[in-house]
Parts: C-alpha cells; structure tokens; sequence
C-alpha cells in the first residue's frame, strides 16, 4: 500500500467521522474556525506554496539571487557558443577568400607550383 492509499483511507475515515458528528458539534467547529479566520490578517491568508521533494518551497520569489545568477549563467554561455559558432563560420570563409585573393593576384597561378615559390615568399616579406 503506497502513501497515496493511505491517504485517502484517512481521509475516507475523517470524512465518515464527521458526518458521525452532533450538528451542534458541528456548529461549533464551524464558529471557531470562522473566529480564528477573523483574527488573521488579510496578507497572510494565502495558499501554501507548492513544495516540492526536498521540502522547499516553490514559490515565485524565493530565491530571486539564485534565479538571477542562473539566468546570467545561461546567458553567458548563450553568448560563447554563439561567438563560437560565428568564429567557426568566418573561419570556412576565410579559406575561400583567401583563394580568391592568391588566384587574384599579381603572381600568375603557374608560379605557386615552382619549387622556388617558397623561398621568393620568405623574401618578400
């Protein structure tokens, strides 16, 4: 039997018990639950957060600075694999565009395939 079962058979029960109970009974219980409703301010009659596993509550707002520095977190890994990628992509045009400025040039193509290409680049420079 898991808790869920357990749960309703208690509440099966407490159901049954209270229509078990004298209507007077009943009247009174329903008067001071009322009393001590009036004596509670406006603010704190609210639901109860939801809780979760851990027993923390969920609420908005309970934890603004944790929220806050996560979503700067994301952001700024947001931002570095974006800048990654754009590098990556300037990066494969590059290549091209460095072809088309060496087949561009004033050296005609014949002269990349000399063996001596090599040693007239280390000169110039």
């Amino acid at each position: 039997m898991n808790e869920f079962d357990i749960a309703q058979r208690i509440a099966r029960r407490l159901d049954q018990g209270v229509r078990e109970l004298d209507p007077a009974v009943v009247g009174r219980l329903h008067e001071a639950r009322f009393a001590a409703l009036s004596r509670v301010p406006v603010k704190q009659l609210r639901l109860a957060p939801a809780v979760h596993s851990e027993g923390h509550a969920l609420e908005d707002g309970h934890h603004p600075l944790l929220r806050m520095t996560l979503a700067a977190l994301m952001l700024a890994a947001a931002l570095l694999v974006i800048n990654y990628w754009q590098q990556d992509q300037d990066a494969d045009d590059d290549n091209g565009q460095l072809d088309a400025k060496l087949l561009s040039s004033e050296i005609p193509p014949q002269a990349f395939a000399q063996k001596d290409f090599g040693a007239w680049l280390q000169e110039t420079r």
